[in-house]
């Protein structure tokens, strides 16, 4: 059986938002809490800026859990479950402040990755986002099912808040709810392009369409949801942020992914001369233990140069 090839190629990327302690910063453009959708969005994208600003150079701990939940014709020999444990990098570099997650794998089903790349000296030695694209590469071969993927990002949907997709993509209010005492807005969006979240191994850009939930007064992105089709590929991600105790910021708690290809039939395993293939693939990540790393001497393309970081990028600054 030959496998679907799906690849979700980012061309910009953001980094992480950050957030205040108990007490609310004021990331909008404004502390007062005006709910028309021009606001919120507003507010949005100047909390994505804090995001660029605040929350790099983390780590933490993260369990993988990837599931085949339906396959015709199955494929016995395949995996039909897969857990991975990973510690994963976030690093945001400028001048673009291009946001990456670089994952260093440490187990495959409770078994110890032993023959792996020493992440840390690669990015002492390696330009970040060389380290990224390989990383990327070599880690989607522990991927389960017959859809080919090179992805599992949580901050993906934060991008169409990006300044330079301001032009295509819409936003749309859906509706103001109250949660905890803090009113928040369901932002729906849709690209148009041609600045595409998503594009295909062609370059081809792939239009998608989600939903932000963010606070009315701060822009503080609470939920995130994106989906398109990719082909005969239907995408969607879905990522929750928490507030962390330890860094007083939202940090992503989980990232659900699911790729269907073809189209479902319930009867197809009862049928011996139906061949046409369907792949229902769910995923779910969850992260655990941020913390700041220690720069112990340089990353390589930092700053834009090989220069050494400054101060207020290393651990606990």
């Amino acid at each position: 059986m030959t496998r679907r090839g799906v690849r979700c190629l980012l061309v910009a990327l953001a980094t992480w938002p950050a957030v205040a302690g108990p007490t609310a910063r004021a990331y909008g453009r404004s502390t007062q809490s005006d709910p028309s959708a021009s606001a919120v969005l507003a507010n949005a994208r100047a909390y994505l800026e804090k995001y660029k600003e605040e929350l790099t150079f983390l780590i933490a701990d993260e369990q993988y859990v990837q599931e085949i939940r339906y396959q015709t014709p199955l494929e016995r020999r395949m995996p039909q479950s897969r857990t991975m444990k990973s510690e994963i990098y976030f690093i945001s570099l400028p001048p673009s402040s291009d946001w990456m997650a670089i994952r260093d794998v440490q187990s495959i089903d409770g078994k110890t990755v032993t023959d792996k790349p020493n992440v840390p000296n690669m990015l002492a030695t390696i330009p970040a986002a060389q380290v990224e694209a390989s990383l990327k590469a070599y880690n989607a071969r522990y991927n389960i099912g017959r859809t080919i993927r090179n992805f599992n990002e949580p901050t993906l949907s934060l991008l169409v808040l990006q300044p330079q997709r301001a032009s295509s993509v819409t936003f749309d209010m859906k509706g103001i709810a109250t949660s905890q005492g803090v009113q928040v807005a369901t932002l729906a969006f849709r690209e148009a392009g041609p600045e595409t979240v998503l594009r295909d191994l062609s370059l081809k850009p792939i239009l998608s369409e989600g939903e932000l939930l963010a606070e009315v007064g701060t822009g503080r992105i609470r939920r995130a949801q994106l989906k398109a089709k990719l082909g005969t590929v239907k995408v969607e991600f879905t990522t929750t942020y928490v507030q962390d105790a330890t860094l007083h910021e939202l940090v992503p708690a989980a990232f659900q992914e699911q790729y269907e290809d073809g189209l479902y039939h319930a009867n197809a395993r009862n049928e011996p001369g139906n061949v046409e293939p369907y792949e229902q693939i769910v995923c779910e990540a969850k992260y655990s233990h941020f913390r700041r790393f220690e720069v112990t001497g340089h990353i390589k393309g930092l700053n834009g140069s090989d220069e050494p970081p400054k101060a207020s990028e290393r651990k606990g600054q």
